[in-house]
């Protein structure tokens, strides 16, 4: 998902605990030029059946040690979720303060991450620290494909690649002369596309330090910019409502999508490619990338996807999330409300499937993340299991790409690790 590199030191501190977020999502029949918001549907209830066993974990404050780190030993699914547990905590070194931004690496192995000071990388496995180094004024940081080496984008785009494991420094690139702090990556190929603020957007292949292409998008500002899934195409967005869709190779613009006047929050597209969502203020739209036609649109209200906009893994479900109710799940191909989670609201929300889209894992800011079965979603029941770990003060979630690993971020620094854990 394309992201914005934050405004110097004030995005990077507690502030963002303060934040008030929650989520709201309504269904429209089909698609229309003018914006109708229908009734809210009532909210399907939860249950707290997926697991009988009391919650688990240890009471995660910076005065408590951290426990003795535990290996994660399988991938956690629908069928092991039972043993789900706390597997340890992972420390940054000094003064704490709030991690802004993190990746995992491909294998599911390594994380690296970002707060005020520094760029700490630790070992999945262990539970170890690899290095610590200076963060300067980095404010992103990717893996390669190959996950050796860390790239460390600052605020001017340029982009120091240390190497994994040990944060020895490589060498350096200037990703964009005008680099305006927006950019998508793919991890898979090492595909990295950033804007300019000329409305130019330039394509890197990572691994060989290599500008593909740079070409002019026909914007003079952009907004955003979204990678397909399979990295061949190229969505941008302007403050005018234009979607352009490009064949970024052959610097070729496929199509053009109109928004009326609506200005895009941001986009996503299907893992097949056959469909990019669109968020805006007050709607969903919802593109079909082979023919250029509206599929439909979601017209839920104001900020209704303002924070969460994902497909399932498995294409079927697009999840919604904004300023105020209940976390929403569509069913991508014909748009009726799947599924509505009762209580998934509040301040800074945040939502992750499993690999096999199986189960999803919530977050919220002064509540304890949620454990639900979608794969047992029944008329008006879905299953729900809470995960007790006992922080006022969450406000993210990742699952590693390998299926191991529940990270859970904690605003005042730390990191909660849950897993399986070896018998």
């Amino acid at each position: 998902m394309s992201q914005l590199s934050p405004s110097l030191q004030s995005r990077f501190t507690l502030i963002i605990a303060l934040l008030v977020v929650s989520i709201v999502f309504v269904a429209c029949s089909s698609p229309t030029d003018s914006i109708t918001v229908e009734p809210t549907t009532p909210p399907i209830q939860a249950e707290s059946v997926l697991t009988a066993r009391p919650p688990v974990g240890l009471e995660p404050t910076a005065t408590v040690p951290a426990p003795t780190y535990r290996e994660p030993s399988a991938p956690i699914t629908l069928d092991n979720v039972a043993e789900i547990d706390y597997l340890g905590r992972l420390d940054v070194a000094g003064v704490k303060s709030t991690i802004f931004r993190w990746a995992v690496s491909p294998d599911g192995i390594q994380l690296v991450a970002l707060n005020n000071d520094l760029l700490t990388e630790w070992n999945l496995v262990t539970g170890e620290t690899n290095f610590s180094t200076p963060r300067n004024d980095i404010t992103d940081v990717l893996y390669s494909s190959d996950r050796n080496e860390i790239y460390a984008i600052a605020t001017d785009g340029t982009t120091s690649i240390f190497e994994s494991l040990t944060g020895d420094p490589q060498t350096q690139v200037s990703l964009h002369p005008t680099y305006n702090g927006i950019y998508d990556y793919d991890v898979t190929t090492g595909l990295l596309a950033v804007a300019g603020e000329d409305g130019t957007v330039k394509v890197w292949d990572m691994a060989e330090r290599l500008s593909l292409v740079t070409f002019d998008t026909e914007s003079e500002v952009l907004i955003d910019i979204e990678l397909s899934s399979d990295a061949n195409l190229l969505a941008t967005t302007d403050p005018e409502g234009f979607i352009k869709l490009w064949a970024w190779e052959g610097e070729t613009k496929i199509t053009e999508y109109d928004l009326q006047e609506a200005v895009a929050q941001s986009m996503v597209f299907a893992p097949d490619d056959t469909q990019l969502a669109v968020a805006t203020r007050d709607f969903v739209a919802m593109w079909d990338i082979l023919t250029g036609d509206l599929d439909f649109v979601l017209q839920s209200g104001t900020n209704s996807a303002n924070e969460v906009l994902e497909f399932s893994p498995n294409g079927e479900y697009l999840i919604t999330a904004g300023e105020s109710g209940n976390l929403r799940m569509w069913n991508a191909e014909s748009s009726d409300l799947e599924i509505e989670l009762a209580d998934v609201s509040g301040s800074r929300v945040s939502a992750v499937f499993s690999l096999d889209t199986s189960l999803l894992v919530t977050t919220i800011l002064g509540q304890d993340a949620a454990l639900w079965n979608i794969a047992g979603i029944t008329g008006e029941t879905v299953q729900r299991a809470p995960l007790s770990v006992t922080s006022q003060n969450l406000f993210g979630v990742e699952w590693s790409p390998d299926g191991f690993t529940l990270l859970f971020f904690d605003a005042t620094g730390e990191i909660y690790v849950w897993g399986i854990p070896a018998r």
